[in-house]
Parts: C-alpha cells; structure tokens; sequence
C-alpha cells in the first residue's frame, strides 16, 4: 500500500465488498441524517426547475464512494425526464460498484475522477454541469481550499450544494 503497488481502497473493502460501509453512508442515523436533507435540497430544486431536451439538468457527484447518497438522490431525479447525472469517483472499484447498484438507472454515467488534480486535464468540461455533489469527500483531501476551486470548475453556480458529514468520533462505531 505504502509504495503504490496495492490500492489503500482495495485492502479496506477487498474484493470489492463494501456492504458494511454502504450501510454506514446511506443508513446509518448521520447518514440517514444527512442523505435526507440532500433529498430535500434536490426536492427543492426541481420545484423551481424543468429540464428540457434543450436545457437537461447536469449533476455531478464528486467522490461518489459507496453510493449511500447517490441511493437517495436517484429515486427523486428518476421522475424526471431529461436528466444527466455524473457519478465519479477516484476508485474504480466503486464506480464498478456503483455501475452495477444504480444499473436500473439509464441517465447515470460513471467516470473516474482525481478531485485532486485538474478536472480539465482529466477530460471534464468547464461549466458543464448544473449541481455538484460532494457529499462526505472534500474533508478528505490534502487541501480543501484547492479541492474547493477544482469544484468551481465544473458550474457556472447556476446551482450547486455540497456538504460534508460529521466526522467526529462516535462511540457507537
């Protein structure tokens, strides 16, 4: 792991097992928590939004991981027409993972992405996208401020929300 040869991630969820952490990120009191007022907000924002074959909705998610709140956001955004939505994720284990649990929703894309390294460089258009998600990531990078920028470079801030979750410590993990 130390000397690039094996993938941290494919040590932490080997094989690609990630049934433990899903629940941990999607239904799990803070995750729960914090998916719910993800839901809202998008909830919210469509009420105010009609994407059109013209103008579709563009989202993307940056750091998608185990997909707990890609699972909540889908359901909503699958009841509208003319929606794009961006999974990424710097693994490509979990966009695999994710490929193969949202598989029931044709408007998904997946992609591997660096949200540490340029997003141009990694072939992502500037200002393509409507809403950005970022949900439990941007802590986890070295420098925030950086991190913060890069996400800039995706929308026009015609809308976009991220947040991340509690990370203190829990005595009941």
């Amino acid at each position: 792991m130390m000397t690039g040869v094996i993938e941290p991630v494919s040590v932490i969820f080997p094989e690609g097992a990630s049934q433990g952490v899903e629940v941990l990120y999607q239904d799990f009191s803070f995750g729960r928590y914090f998916n719910q007022i993800a839901a809202a907000v998008l909830k919210g924002l469509l009420s105010h939004y009609q994407p059109t074959v013209a103008k579709p909705l563009r989202i993307i998610e940056v750091g998608g991981g185990t997909g707990g709140t890609t699972s909540w956001l889908l359901p909503i955004l699958s009841t509208i027409q003319h929606v794009e939505y961006e999974f990424t994720d710097i693994s490509p284990i979990f966009t695999r993972r994710a490929a193969q649990k949202f598989s029931q929703y044709s408007f998904v894309n997946y992609r591997e992405f660096n949200l540490q390294q340029s997003p141009e460089i990694q072939g992502f258009q500037s200002d393509y996208y409507d809403i950005i998600i970022a949900a439990n990531v941007i802590h986890a990078t070295q420098h925030i401020g950086d991190t913060l920028n890069c996400s800039s470079y995706f929308t026009a801030f015609q809308w976009s929300f991220a947040y991340a979750r509690n990370n203190q410590t829990s005595s009941l993990i």
